[in-house]
């Protein structure tokens, strides 16, 4: 498959040269240091990360894209903003007030300026920051804007250590969700009406699908059951799919109508009748790794079908709507899908069927790959919260993660070398992840260090820790900056701690919640990133 066309982006960089701070070659002085500045800690990990916290992480106006981080929610590397020129100002006041009440001061030539200078003493925190145009002799002539936020501190490399070996972790888990009652339920060839969360059948059944698969590749003494809970599984998705004839035939469903109590207020309630394109490729996938362990023709033409749907959907300019009303098989949200699964799944449709159509139409599928690339929009997008109606007003780390996850394994598998630009670009965008959805100290949080979901759920979830996990270790694979291995192992500590004796990892991170409120996906998720975690082990 090509993959082609990347561009190196803007970028920045520092060089450190006594109290002089770089960014794209140009002097910063640092006029207030404080608690996270370099020099006031003596770890070297500690002091790597607080220099490069002092970095924006893109600089303003980028290809002439609006700001990204108009919505954003926390900071951990220093912010820009997109405050307003001042009429007759030749200099931008700058004020910041940190949580503990200090106000912090500098003057820059731009109402775009990072607060790089002051953001070493920046306390973690709710914070504010007024910028005010000046003129010649320092008066001011008027605001230039304003932004509150919550500055979140960096990582310090002084964390709770694991409480039991990543692995023994992961086997732990993958038992307890082997025995859990909704996914025992499945041998009956139906899902349990006691768990809720199987009104999302096509994530819920394709986490399953390959979980289980994945448990018996580390176990293999519960291979069998495995294999027969997940062709239940399976099954279940084809016999319930669009039935033949209509619009969207053949697609897995997105949503079912809620068997408890609890779930009369969730959204598969109001979008029963529509299909959010992300998800059946997930069936998909699921179908094709189950063909490859049953050889059951049956899983890879229901593969196919799903397949065949893709490529007639597919737009002119290579991308799919993210929503479809099932009877009629209108659009009804034109916002394009995040391809992260999508093309994977096409690419290994190609590669199992001998199909070059898949291969072309995942080729295709990359034009918004790019785009995200370019602009940092990485848009969340969950079958439980709205549609994003904004530019960066829902940014959530899994498409940034995902995009190079999987195009770095595309390029591994042809044996390609990954170009210089496109780690760069990589490194760009796991600040990014790290900066919105990182949590590094707990404050009102249920876990730290840990990771939250979206702007639209902004919370705790185990499945965004491991997302996290999994892209600071591909960072590392392709660096070997020994910071990225420390950030995944602080990440996976967290998990060992929050899961409980029984194997059970709470997805939002909260042991008085019930099992009922658990995502299974996402606990597979912890367990998979667990999984990959050990493998890093042996390394000091």
């Amino acid at each position: 498959m090509k993959i082609t066309g990347f561009i190196l982006a803007v970028s920045v960089s520092a060089v450190l040269g006594g109290e002089m701070l770089q960014i794209d070659g140009k002097p910063v002085e640092i006029v207030k240091t404080g608690q996270y500045s370099p020099e006031a800690v003596s770890d070297k990990l500690a002091a790597q990360s607080f220099t490069d916290a002092l970095l924006p992480v893109r600089r303003s106006f980028v290809y002439g894209q609006v700001f990204w981080n108009g919505y954003a929610k926390q900071f951990t590397y220093a912010p820009y903003f997109e405050f307003k020129p001042v009429e007759g100002a030749v200099k931008y006041r700058f004020t910041v007030k940190g949580a503990d009440g200090a106000l912090l001061e500098f003057v820059a030539d731009s109402p775009y300026a990072a607060l790089t200078p002051v953001w070493g003493a920046v306390r973690e925190g709710d914070t504010t920051v007024k910028a005010v145009g000046i003129d010649a002799d320092g008066k001011e002539l008027g605001v230039s804007g304003e932004s509150k936020f919550y500055r979140m501190p960096p990582f310090d490399n002084r964390y709770a250590p694991k409480a039991k070996s990543y692995l023994e972790a992961a086997k732990d888990t993958y038992h307890y969700l082997l025995t859990f009652e909704a996914i025992q339920h499945l041998k009956k060839g139906e899902p349990s009406p006691n768990y809720t969360r199987y009104c999302y059948p096509s994530k819920m059944h394709s986490a399953i699908i390959e979980g289980l698969l994945e448990h018996a590749d580390l176990d293999p003494s519960v291979k069998a059951e495995a294999i027969e809970i997940a062709t239940q599984s399976a099954n279940f998705m084809i016999r319930t799919a669009i039935p033949a004839g209509q619009p969207l035939e053949y697609l897995p469903r997105t949503y079912l109508m809620p068997t408890t109590e609890a779930g009369k207020n969730l959204a598969a309630v109001s979008k029963l009748g529509t299909i959010m394109m992300i998800y059946p490729v997930n069936t998909g996938n699921a179908m094709i790794r189950l063909y490859n362990e049953t050889k059951n023709q049956a899983y890879l033409d229901y593969a196919v079908k799903i397949g065949e749907q893709y490529l007639r959907l597919q737009r002119e300019d290579g991308t799919w709507a993210l929503v479809y009303n099932i009877e009629d098989g209108a659009v009804v949200s034109e916002n394009a899908c995040e391809p992260v699964d999508i093309v994977p799944f096409l690419n290994n449709l190609g590669m199992a069927t001998g199909r070059n159509d898949f291969r072309e139409s995942a080729e295709r599928g990359m034009g918004i790959v790019k785009k995200r690339i370019k602009t940092l929009d990485w848009e969340g997008q969950f079958e439980d919260t709205k549609v994003q109606a904004a530019p960066y007003s829902n940014l959530s780390k899994h498409p940034a993660a995902d995009s190079y996850l999987f195009i770095t394994e595309i390029w591994k598998r042809e044996g390609r070398v990954l170009p210089p630009e496109f780690i760069a670009q990589a490194r760009k965008a796991l600040r990014l992840a790290e900066d919105q959805f990182v949590v590094w100290r707990k404050n009102n949080w249920m876990l730290a260090p840990s990771a939250m979901e979206q702007f639209n759920c902004y919370k705790n979830v185990d499945a965004s820790i491991a997302k996290m996990i999994r892209f600071y270790l591909l960072m590392y694979d392709l660096e070997k900056n020994p910071l990225d291995l420390a950030k995944a192992r602080a990440l996976g500590d967290s998990l060992t701690r929050i899961q409980m004796a029984n194997g059970r990892i709470p997805t939002w991170c909260d042991w008085k919640k019930g099992p009922d409120s658990d995502w299974i996906n996402c606990m597979y998720a912890a367990a998979h990133a667990l999984k990959l975690l050990a493998k890093y082990d042996d390394i000091q």
